[in-house]
């Protein structure tokens, strides 16, 4: 582990089948990166379509970016892969994995579980609309489909400019039954909002708005190229944080909060901070061996988060709360 090494890089996993729209998506991370140094990690070189104007280096198997990021391939060897990113993790900022179509997201996941260089962020699976429930009932591919269904943290309805109304009110009911735990974007074009998938902070570097230090101040961001569909709430707090009442406290949010991130202090463990992160229903702590006085936590969530979030701590009552 580098000596400069400070805080475990988050780590993501976009998956869903063959033709989803998994490439549209890591195209559009790339050309959207704005600072943020991407690890993309991804099957085949020849389905992205990158500006040959941004290829600073191309050795066959890594493609290097000038805004910093970096395209792997996977080949034919992921854990060898793996290897050679972590040697040089303290150059990214984020990690994206490109699952193949017909691969389960959350084995892949358990990587980042158990390398304490890594940090989970986020299982996102793209589905087709249009054939998303006729691949659920083929004989030869129905396992796979569901599985990645079943354990997605965020899922992504692609091309629902390909159905009805009605249609898309039917896919919208079975995957509330096949997949009830994940948080569901639509969209027409294989693009959503970076800060939907990455929770809006990466390592401490604001995606599309910026962080101003204040402490136990709290900031509404809307994002203007998504229609003001999504809005940010954070706060600093200066106390310690009580683990079960922060627990109960975040399983307790309304299902309008999409994202959530966290560096915490708690009051039985003040000498680290726990990286906290949230994708739809889904939750995870993992220790980070950075030193802080402050926890801070970020919640991004749909136009119907409300603008005060109570968060009970050890000494009265501090609240989360944007103006609007």
């Amino acid at each position: 582990m580098p000596d400069s090494f400070t805080i475990p890089v988050p780590f993501t996993v976009i998956g869903g089948f063959l033709g989803s729209g998994k490439t549209t998506l890591l195209n559009y991370l790339l050309s959207q990166s704005k600072g943020i140094r991407f690890a993309v990690l991804v099957n085949d070189f020849g389905d992205l379509n990158i500006d040959k104007s941004l290829i600073s280096s191309h050795d066959g198997q890594t493609i290097s970016l000038a805004n910093g990021c970096v395209c792997c391939s996977i080949s034919n060897d992921f854990n060898q892969t793996m290897i050679n990113l972590v040697k040089r993790i303290e150059e990214f900022d984020q990690v994206v994995v490109e699952a193949s179509g017909v691969s389960e997201p959350a084995r892949i996941m358990d990587i980042a579980r158990l390398d304490p260089e890594l940090s989970p962020s986020g299982i996102v699976v793209l589905v087709d609309a249009a054939e998303v429930q006729n691949f659920s009932t083929d004989r030869y591919i129905s396992n796979t489909v569901l599985k990645q269904l079943q354990t997605a943290e965020l899922l992504i309805v692609n091309k629902i400019d390909l159905v009805s109304k009605e249609k898309l009110a039917e896919l919208e009911a079975w995957l509330e039954e096949v997949s009830p735990t994940a948080f569901r974007l639509k969209t027409s074009g294989g693009v959503v909002p970076v800060e939907m998938i990455f929770g809006g902070q990466i390592n401490g570097k604001r995606i599309n708005y910026q962080f101003d230090g204040e402490t136990n101040r709290t900031k509404d961001s809307n994002y203007p190229h998504h229609n003001h569909q999504f809005k940010s709430l954070t706060l600093n707090i200066s106390k310690q944080l009580n683990r079960k009442t922060f627990e109960l406290w975040c399983n307790a949010l309304p299902q309008s909060v999409i994202r959530g991130k966290g560096l915490l202090r708690f009051r039985d463990d003040p000498e680290h901070l726990w990286i906290w992160q949230k994708v739809g229903k889904h939750s995870s702590f993992k220790k980070s061996i950075v030193k802080s006085e402050i926890s801070e936590v970020l919640l991004i969530g749909t136009a119907e988060m409300p603008v005060s979030l109570e968060l009970d701590l050890s000494e009265g009552l501090e609240e989360i709360r944007c103006s609007t």
